[in-house]
């Protein structure tokens, strides 16, 4: 794992997309919907549906902010392969879609761990910045070297991401798995939600 940056509440900074939010909100986010009997059932399925057993998967997410659906893919991901890899995307990126630093996602992710030892003892976390050729035109080959660079020996990634698997197709083993619950657990509906609270 990455060095924990230990903090009671995320820092503030100045910035006009800036969502100031407890690690209690957060919260929120990351309790399952649903028992651990009916998560262990969902897991199985899963399980029985990608036979064989990888070495080192990859999941890559911005984590904007972490939530349960995340939780729920990395053990996925740890179904079919002996470690993970967790790829904090667009680390270097700040905007209204991304609001928060990756030193303050990966804080909310390593709290999010401590009840979560599975992932948290067979897993590391890594950050995988963007590339950009111009203001609007992404560098896509520059961020496969480094990216498969920084994650040497993953050979299968867990992602739906269309624009993910696209660039690592035939780089490595794609699993796409089940989404779940997308209508609550979805970054975008989230922040959206912790911006429009009273």
């Amino acid at each position: 794992m990455v060095e924990s940056i230990q903090k009671k509440t995320l820092p503030e900074r100045e910035s006009s997309y800036r969502i100031e939010v407890s690690q209690e909100e957060l919260g929120k986010f990351l309790i399952p919907t649903i028992s651990e009997d009916e998560v262990r059932k969902f897991l199985d399925k899963f399980k029985e549906k990608y036979k064989g057993k990888h070495k080192k998967a990859l999941f890559i997410a911005r984590m904007q902010p972490p939530h349960f659906g995340h939780l729920l893919a990395m053990k996925m991901a740890l179904e079919v392969a002996d470690n993970l890899v967790i790829g904090i995307g667009s680390s270097n990126v700040k905007g209204l879609d991304n609001p928060w630093t990756v030193e303050e996602r990966q804080d909310m992710l390593e709290k999010a761990l401590e009840t979560n030892t599975d992932i948290k003892t067979r897993s590391r976390i890594i950050h995988l910045p963007d590339f950009f050729v111009s203001k609007d035109e992404y560098d896509d080959p520059k961020w496969v070297e480094e990216t498969l660079q920084r994650v040497e020996g993953a050979d299968v990634v867990v992602s739906r991401n269309p624009w993910v698997t696209g660039l690592l197709d035939g780089k490595m083993n794609i699993i796409k798995p089940p989404l779940f619950k997308r209508e609550y657990f979805e970054g975008k509906k989230i922040r959206q939600a912790l911006r429009n609270r009273k």
